[in-house]
């Protein structure tokens, strides 16, 4: 019921960027979302960024739909498996592969939750994004389980995308976000593809 009441009560506020809904999570309180759900691991020392490339833009769009130019794959479940992190990752990499190819393609982040140990990555406890923009097969090759898994090495080798570099955006800055994603070059210069 708080759940109702805190979505009524933000919807019926004046000058909200966007709407809330009710959905599957509704009846959970946060503790217990956050038990199935949340796998971000945050670096206890998190690097400050001291520079941001596209601090300065100044020709870019109000606004940014990555839908309306259809990098943005039909809506994902990471069902009870820590792996936000996974999905993150995966998002990222189809939305700059479309930008980048042309061809929207959905990828792996089961490939990621079994195969990707690298630090601190550990499936479904939990992982970073920055970890895994190397080479992903795609979910057809590599299919969702919500659940850890021994790592297949064979499909692992079919690598559908690969982002060969990126910048982190100053955190809690929509202006600087905007920056970002508005900017021509970003998507065509800061990142390639395979």
């Amino acid at each position: 019921m708080e759940n109702v009441e805190r979505t009524e009560a933000f919807n019926d506020a004046v000058n909200q960027p966007y709407k809330l809904g009710i959905n599957a999570f509704a009846d959970l309180t946060n503790e217990e979302f956050r038990a199935a759900r949340n796998g971000l691991k945050i670096p206890f020392c998190e690097p400050k960024i001291t520079s941001f490339k596209y601090e300065n833009v100044t020709a870019v769009p109000t606004t940014m739909d990555w839908r309306s130019k259809g990098a943005v794959t039909p809506i994902k479940d990471q069902g009870q498996c820590g792996s936000c992190w996974a999905f993150s990752a995966i998002a990222a990499t189809e939305g700059i592969t479309k930008l980048s190819t042309g061809k929207l393609i959905s990828l792996s982040e089961q490939e990621l939750v079994d195969c990707d140990r690298m630090r601190d990555d550990q499936g479904c406890e939990g992982g970073y994004m920055e970890d895994v923009f190397e080479g992903v097969a795609t979910e057809k090759t590599y299919p969702y389980k919500a659940a850890d898994g021994s790592c297949n090495t064979k499909k692992e080798s079919s690598s559908a995308a690969d982002i060969k570099g990126y910048e982190k955006v100053p955190a809690n800055n929509e202006k600087a976000l905007l920056n970002a994603v508005g900017s021509n070059s970003y998507t065509r210069k800061h990142y390639s593809t395979l």
